[in-house]
């Protein structure tokens, strides 16, 4: 059938079928939900919840993954080291997988673990994570040390970081608590370490600690932001050295009597 306008005109589309009635009362069928809420899991039992969230159930559901995804040795035991189980570490597992820094295997160590890391729905994955870098660091030396740090550590240090504000909570209880004080640790130990690099890089001397803290401080920066957090650190001059030295002798002269 042609339009006025010369083209040729579509015919009508059908009529949709009319839908069946609900089986629900109208009352019913109009509260009723579209879909199911984001919380769904408050309505599953506690009783099932608990039996789901076990460490024996969750190790048999890594046995299963580890055999339909064809894992290999060293990603099953990163996998069972840091697994989202309440149970504690165990300090074998982490000392075993050290033993992986110089094979093939140490590029998917790390990938597991950077991928864990990153868990924002339970406490347990980023807790043991974090165990394991400072168990890996204080395992190795020489090489393997500096593999951690290269490759594991310093990638690592923007989510460490962050988790020392991680916050979660399980059944009414917060999680989190175990999380931050091992983010903050992490954190001040690689910028002690840092600093140590920075001196070794510059050629200074070996330095205590009140030294150190003479010769660096910190400036927080929003537009640098490091790997250890947003601050950078920047070396004094010697002629504020020299003052700060010639001050303190000062006001010990004038508090000798």
């Amino acid at each position: 059938e042609k339009h006025k306008s010369g083209w040729i005109q579509a015919p009508p589309a059908p009529a949709s079928p009319a839908l069946p009635p609900s089986p629900l009362p109208a009352d019913v069928a109009r509260r009723a939900p579209a879909v199911m809420p984001v919380n769904a899991s408050k309505f599953v039992p506690k009783a099932i919840r608990n039996k789901v969230g076990s460490s024996e159930f969750k190790a048999k559901m890594r046995d299963m993954k580890n055999q339909v995804l064809d894992y290999t040795e060293a990603e099953m035991l990163v996998r069972e080291a840091t697994c989202n189980s309440p149970d504690p570490p165990v300090d074998s597992q982490f000392r075993a997988v050290a033993k992986y820094t110089r094979t093939a295997d140490w590029p998917s160590v790390v990938a597991i673990i950077s991928k864990r890391l990153q868990a924002k729905n339970n406490a347990n994955h980023p807790y043991k994570c974090m165990l394991l870098i400072e168990s890996l660091l204080q395992e190795t030396s020489g090489p393997d040390r500096e593999r951690v740090w290269r490759d594991l550590v310093l990638p690592s240090m923007v989510r460490i970081d962050e988790l020392r504000h991680f916050e979660i909570v399980v059944d009414n209880v917060e999680q989190g608590f175990r999380v931050r004080p091992v983010a903050q640790r992490i954190v001040d130990n690689v910028r002690a370490e840092q600093r140590k690099r920075d001196d070794e890089a510059l050629g200074l001397p070996p330095s205590s600690k009140a030294a150190t803290s003479h010769s660096f401080k910190e400036v927080s920066s929003k537009g640098d932001s490091g790997p250890a957090g947003g601050h950078r650190r920047t070396l004094s001059s010697p002629e504020a050295e020299t003052s700060k030295t010639a001050a303190a002798a000062g006001s010990q002269q004038q508090a000798a009597p």
